[in-house]
């Protein structure tokens, strides 16, 4: 009887450490990696907010965001998504982009953006 249970509790330890180190402990650190990359991240956020609100342009270049935040393009893309902003194609057929909220999508249909308006 004492050999059995010695065999249940050790197969039970080793099911718990395999679970421990196989799932949780990569979860967890794919989760740390992703918090720090957020985190590292925010100031640039926070810079395209800041862009892309100013009073004077009513949309920004692609090419003027990408290089002030110093991200590779398709990096730049997936961060203005993210902070709500979205594409806009300029009368030069340029690239450029806006916040959501001072340009809605339900104006894209209509626009071409002016030269002249461009940050």
């Amino acid at each position: 009887m004492e050999t059995v249970l010695a065999v249940v509790v050790g197969v039970l330890s080793g099911l718990g450490a395999a679970y421990i180190s196989g799932y949780l402990g990569p979860k967890w650190l794919e989760e740390q990696r992703h918090q720090r990359k957020r985190t590292a991240l925010e100031p640039r956020r926070e810079l395209l907010r800041s862009l892309l609100s100013d009073k004077r342009f009513e949309v920004r270049r692609f090419d003027t965001l990408r290089r002030v935040s110093g991200m590779e393009a398709e990096a730049c893309r997936d961060l203005l998504i993210e902070i709500e902003a979205r594409g806009v194609v300029t009368k030069n057929n340029e690239e450029a982009w806006a916040l959501i909220s001072r340009k809605p999508l339900a104006e894209a249909a209509h626009e071409a953006q002016d030269p002249k308006t461009l940050g």
